[in-house]
């Protein structure tokens, strides 16, 4: 991962910490979970991203919210809010679907709204950090988009096949912002 060195400090991420274990490793000096409701017993908050409730104001060195955006209908208080939760320095890695197929599971849970592309991202971001601390990148093509589409998965795919990118056919998009 190209900013495993953002993840450092105290981090918080949504669901799990799964990547602030793989990258962060000793540069964590404490991670944090946050899940919406009580239930998850490895949350150690529970609280609301478009609200804001259960996070502290310059709380946080990095956010990983990784495949969480699609699911919140107010995408920019959510983004407002995780910047408000970082330390001023402190750095949001997000990652949005732009193909992928519904998630009933998750729609009947929380909601399942938006497919974002490079461009909305950076609009969406441009709205809450200063535009020369973002960077929006992406990744995809045809070939992944509709293997994903299959239900093939990613072992069954040559990195050649996984690593081609198109433009017309952006599967997933990545935001670095730094507060």
């Amino acid at each position: 991962m190209q900013n495993r060195r953002d993840i450092r400090g105290r981090v918080l991420e949504f669901g799990d910490n799964y990547y602030t274990t793989k990258f962060g490793g000793n540069h964590v000096t404490r991670s944090e979970i946050l899940y919406p409701v009580e239930g998850n017993r490895d949350a150690s908050i529970v609280g609301d991203l478009t609200t804001g409730a259960g996070l502290e104001s310059e709380s946080f060195d990095c956010i990983v919210c990784t495949q969480v955006l699609g699911y919140i209908y107010d995408i920019k208080a959510a983004i407002w809010n995780a910047r408000e939760a970082l330390k001023p320095g402190g750095v949001l890695l997000v990652t949005i679907s732009t193909i992928t197929k519904i998630s009933h599971e998750d729609m009947a849970s929380w909601g399942d709204y938006w497919r974002v592309t490079r461009l909305g991202a950076k609009k969406l971001f441009e709205e809450v950090f200063a535009p020369e601390n973002i960077t929006v990148t992406s990744y995809g093509n045809v070939y992944a988009a509709t293997s994903l589409l299959y239900g093939v998965s990613k072992e069954e795919l040559t990195s050649e096949e996984l690593d081609y990118f198109d433009s017309e056919y952006e599967m997933l998009v990545c935001v670095r912002a730094v507060k």
